[in-house]
């Protein structure tokens, strides 16, 4: 690796770290996060989450912090947001990296940045420093793509499998982490209607994706069952939440807060709102053009950055009750679309320059 990209790797850790530095002493930033502790340290005792302990989201965060906590002492609160500031600075290089994969490394550079402001600023601060489940959604998200663009890279199906092991483990971090496997499912699906001459290629690939999502689901499953859970889980991350959570709210009202992410960007800084909207137009008419063409070009880029944008807008309306915490799976897309967009304009603006 150049030099350049180990400075730059290092400094989009550092940046995270030191925006979140302030806040790393705070025990408990909020409810959400005080209940995933609680049960990290439960499961410390030897108690299994949803038979001993209830919540309503999948069972990857408070194992993680278990670990946490096990090799930093009980209720080390301090290192759990240190780990948390490192796993948010290390899903921007994951960003940047994916891009770079796919061929563009000047929007996963920009994508980076925009993610470590976005990151901070995007939600509000009871939400924004809290060991939300949605952090860990987004790393293995991020990861997922990644390994996704290797095996566009590559061709090599082995990728594929990561790919699906990856995303796997985001919908254990929060159910939405479907929505971005969705997303994954779709752009092969794509990609093997643009480009016949790999169609078994692109087969082989999903079928290695779907394997690998399905070793650490069902995985999880079994050893539930074993601890004699099994009910228990299905009954707090599915069935409560199908049932009784999510239709207390009419759908109108929980499509309504789609505008949540924007209200909360407008907010900070209008231009982000601005920039969002040309980089949606720009992607969609890059996409379309590009499929009328003759030969068919298959944007990739293009449509993972626009798919990964839809799935985490409607990720944000799925319970209804408009928590700025929502708006964390919004980041990373919304994050590439921005860095896809000042990189045009810095490249078209450095063409200009040279012309000079």
């Amino acid at each position: 690796m150049k030099p350049w990209r180990i400075i730059f790797a290092l400094f989009l850790l550092a940046a995270t770290w030191l925006l979140r530095a302030p806040g790393l002493e705070k025990r408990f930033w909020n409810v959400d996060e005080a209940v995933t502790f609680t049960m990290a340290q439960q499961i410390l005792t030897g108690d299994t989450p949803y038979r001993d302990a209830v919540d309503q989201r999948p069972p990857l965060a408070p194992y993680v912090q278990a670990v946490v906590f096990a090799l930093t002492g009980d209720w080390n609160l301090h290192a759990q947001h240190a780990v948390l500031a490192l796993m948010i600075g290390f899903t921007a290089v994951l960003l940047w990296q994916a891009a770079r994969r796919l061929g563009d490394e000047t929007t996963g550079v920009a994508g980076a940045l925009w993610f470590t402001v976005f990151a901070f600023m995007l939600p509000a601060v009871r939400d924004m420093m809290p060991a939300h489940t949605a952090w860990y959604l987004v790393l293995f998200s991020t990861a997922g793509f990644w390994a996704l663009a290797a095996v566009w890279h590559s061709g090599r199906t082995a990728w594929a499998a990561t790919a699906g092991f990856a995303f796997g483990f985001s919908v254990l971090a929060k159910q939405p982490g479907l929505l971005d496997f969705g997303v994954a499912l779709v752009l092969v699906v794509l990609g093997a209607a643009a480009l016949p001459d790999r169609r078994m290629a692109l087969a082989r690939h999903g079928a290695a994706l779907l394997a690998g999502f399905a070793v650490p689901v069902i995985g999880t499953g079994i050893f539930f069952a074993i601890k004699g859970a099994w009910a228990d889980l299905v009954y707090y991350t599915w069935t409560y939440n199908h049932v009784l959570y999510v239709p207390e709210i009419p759908l109108l009202k929980r499509w309504a807060t789609i505008r949540v992410p924007f209200d909360l960007a407008w907010g900070y800084h209008p231009a982000v709102v601005i920039i969002a909207g040309l980089a949606a137009v720009g992607l969609l008419v890059r996409v379309i053009r590009r499929c009328f063409s003759r030969p068919v070009e298959f944007d990739l880029p293009g449509w993972l950055i626009l798919g990964w944008c839809a799935s985490g807008l409607v990720s944000t309306t799925l319970s209804g009750r408009g928590f700025t915490h929502y708006s964390i799976q919004l980041i990373p897309g919304l994050s590439l679309a921005c860095g896809w967009f000042t990189a045009r304009v810095w490249v078209a603006g450095r063409n200009w320059a040279d012309k000079k």
